[in-house]
């Protein structure tokens, strides 16, 4: 089972846009002053404290819950294209039978 991941909305926006960068030695704000923080089982920890390593995963974890959402709704869509064609072959047969 997936374990959520929560980054406060400033952390989880620079994630996103690749402003976070390996490295960083000036411990980054958000609009209230507040550290960006990960909270995860439970716990909670600064972004700036997790090693390079652990900031790859995060993005890793981001890139795939993106990738989830793309094909999630991908999959309503060809559920939809599906019963249209399927409603199209009723009609379709309906009307050689008419014949």
């Amino acid at each position: 089972m997936l374990k959520k991941v929560f980054l406060n909305k400033m952390a989880r926006d620079d994630y996103r846009h690749g402003r976070l960068k390996e490295g960083a030695s000036k411990m980054a704000k958000n609009k209230t002053d507040q550290p960006k923080k990960l909270f995860f089982e439970e716990k909670e920890y600064l972004m700036d404290d997790l090693s390079d390593e652990s900031k790859r995963i995060l993005n890793h974890l981001d890139d795939i819950q993106k990738k989830i959402n793309t094909n999630l709704f991908v999959k309503e869509q060809l559920e939809v294209g599906k019963e249209s064609f399927i409603n199209m072959l009723r009609e379709s047969l309906n009307k050689k039978e008419e014949k």
